[in-house]
């Protein structure tokens, strides 16, 4: 009884106090159709409190993270405000809505800048690992970077100085770095590695030196991005792993072995079988 009684009690607490990304998500893409809409719904959401508070780092991490998992699907539904004593039309509301098919990022972010200016996107990117964390797909990939960009842009980063060292640490959530490099490695177009500062493997000695406008084939030159997919695969993404490395095996098998060579990883299970499915490249005349 008195376990009921406690996830009764929870469950009421999660009604009466919904998370930040769980109250934009009810109003929908058109939270952000414009500047003016998305100030007043984000003020609308922060109950008297601070907004330097409500949106902080974590917070609008977590809101970012809801918003590449559903920037489809969203339209179709009528926007839910949990509060009742609120001012919304709900008439505008929903036709808004009708004409909003996804999350306006440069609105978002702008509003956010407005709200708490001092608001640290180095830190925000620490945020992002959390257990709701993933990307989905490449348009999920797109307004995470489009986001980071503005954000940090707004705190005086150029595009070509990305924090990648913010990528390239052992996160806490595995899986949820897992997603994030998958779809880096599937869409060189939207962020590529080899475009930031890394540790290189050595091409001297490689009778073919790789086309330097091949972003694909140049990110394996990363011994960094070795690093940590090594690590990746102790934490119990094997498969995962094995996956990524299934195309610099095949289009660039010189590059992979040297960073797996060179690499200060783990010398874990995939490590091995990788070096020794490369070695007969090497012996052919």
């Amino acid at each position: 009884m008195e376990k009921i009684n406690s996830d009764t009690s929870t469950i009421a607490n999660i009604m009466d106090n919904p998370s930040l990304p769980d109250l934009i998500m009810e109003m929908g893409y058109s939270v952000c159709s414009s500047l003016d809409e998305c100030r007043r719904n984000l003020l609308s959401v922060t109950s008297g409190c601070n907004p330097l508070i409500t949106f902080g780092p974590e917070s609008v991490a977590k809101v970012l993270s809801m918003m590449i998992r559903t920037h489809t699907g969203l339209d179709s539904q009528l926007p839910l405000p949990y509060w009742t004593d609120d001012n919304l039309n709900m008439d505008k509301l929903s036709s808004n809505s009708n004409h909003s098919t996804t999350w306006n990022i440069e609105v978002f972010v702008k509003t956010i800048k407005e709200l708490n200016p001092s608001l640290s996107w180095m830190d925000l990117i620490k945020e992002l690992d959390h257990e709701d964390f993933f990307v989905k797909d490449r348009q999920g990939l797109v307004l995470l970077f489009l986001a980071l960009r503005l954000g940090l842009n707004v705190q005086g980063y150029h595009l070509d100085n990305f924090p990648i060292n913010m990528l390239y640490r052992h996160w806490t959530h595995s899986e949820a770095q897992m997603s994030l490099i998958q779809h880096i490695l599937q869409n060189a177009d939207i962020f590529c590695f080899a475009d930031y500062p890394y540790r290189s493997v050595s091409i001297d000695s490689l009778k073919v030196v790789p086309d330097s406008d091949n972003k694909d084939i140049n990110t394996w030159r990363s011994i960094d991005l070795v690093d940590l997919l090594l690590h990746l695969a102790e934490c119990g993404l094997y498969y995962e792993v094995q996956e990524c490395l299934k195309f610099p095996a095949q289009k660039c098998p010189d590059i992979l072995a040297l960073a797996l060579i060179e690499s200060d990883g783990p010398l874990n299970m995939i490590r091995h079988e990788i070096i020794s499915s490369l070695i007969p490249i090497f012996l052919k005349p």
